[in-house]
């Protein structure tokens, strides 16, 4: 099943992208890179959502649920000093999964620019080594290094320090249960086969909520995919070319005859450069016509 989602995602994705205005590829954050990153990567970490992770998660936390029950029925008071124990792990779980989930966001969109400017530097490496280039592509590429490395440093520590914070507290309710469990053995309060019927099923509640809390980070990642993937699938081009609303001109009627008049036009990441000021064309039907100018100049624009 999740293979098939991250086949689906995957595919709506790429459909979602084709019909796209060319002025939404001309964003910084819609560079070929990080689109190609999207379609590669986050399509697949999206199993994560619903695919094996989930259905370990799932079945770690049936598995708490279950054993709970059964150490209630046996000793209801180990049962109720678990519960009060159990937020605690609950709060180290949460804190991990939301700092990885806001640091694993912030290192993707930078690893993404720096994978993007070695593509670019791959497609133009004849003029970088025409104009001696590579000192400064160089130490382009290892300033977006150093601050996805950085995050991505911040993001191992705090990781570590959430998964330390629970297993502190995992094997600290171990010892505190093992202790109450020697309180009611003393005061007869239960037999000792209860006592360890109680305790194995709490210590198998407990191994459970660890699994499930192990898989949080995978989670994470496939929540912070979702928040990349479907907002690209969700937006209506400016643009529709897919559209069948409004009226299409008869085929009959069109001679071939191509004019632009007057056109005003600049890019939307660069609004302050004016590509087009009050630009004219016209091109017969059956002429052939050349456009010849410096890069940047509009020849593109105008096809």
């Amino acid at each position: 099943m999740g293979q098939a989602l991250s086949r689906r995602v995957r595919l709506m994705l790429f459909q979602a992208m084709l019909r796209m205005e060319i002025g939404w590829f001309d964003l910084d954050e819609n560079s070929s890179g990080k689109l190609g990153s999207t379609l590669s990567t986050d399509a697949a970490v999206l199993r994560g959502a619903v695919g094996d992770v989930f259905g370990v998660v799932c079945q770690n936390l049936a598995l708490m649920v279950v054993a709970y029950v059964i150490a209630f029925i046996y000793d209801w008071r180990m049962a109720l000093l678990v519960t009060g124990a159990g937020p605690l792990v609950a709060i180290g779980g949460g804190l991990q999964m939301k700092l990885m989930l806001g640091l694993s966001s912030s290192s993707d969109k930078l690893y993404a620019s720096a994978n993007t400017a070695v593509g670019e530097a791959v497609s133009s490496i004849r003029v970088i080594q025409a104009y001696n280039l590579q000192p400064h592509v160089s130490k382009t590429y290892s300033t977006l290094l150093q601050e996805a490395n950085l995050t991505t440093r911040k993001s191992a520590v705090l990781g570590g320090a959430g998964m330390a914070y629970s297993q502190f507290v995992m094997f600290a309710m171990y010892g505190f249960i093992t202790w109450f469990g020697g309180l009611e053995l003393s005061s007869c309060r239960a037999t000792f086969d209860q006592f360890l019927k109680a305790f194995f099923c709490v210590l198998f509640a407990a191994m459970g909520l660890a699994q499930a809390q192990m898989s949080f980070p995978d989670l994470a990642k496939a929540k912070s995919a979702l928040q990349r993937v479907f907002p690209i699938v969700d937006r209506a081009p400016v643009i529709d070319s897919a559209s069948n609303e409004g009226s299409a001109s008869d085929s009959r009627a069109v001679k071939g005859r191509l004019e632009l008049e007057k056109v005003v036009f600049a890019y939307p990441n660069r609004p302050q450069v004016t590509v087009f000021n009050n630009f004219s064309l016209t091109i017969p039907a059956g002429q052939t016509v050349a456009l010849v100018g410096e890069s940047g100049s509009g020849k593109s624009t105008v096809v």
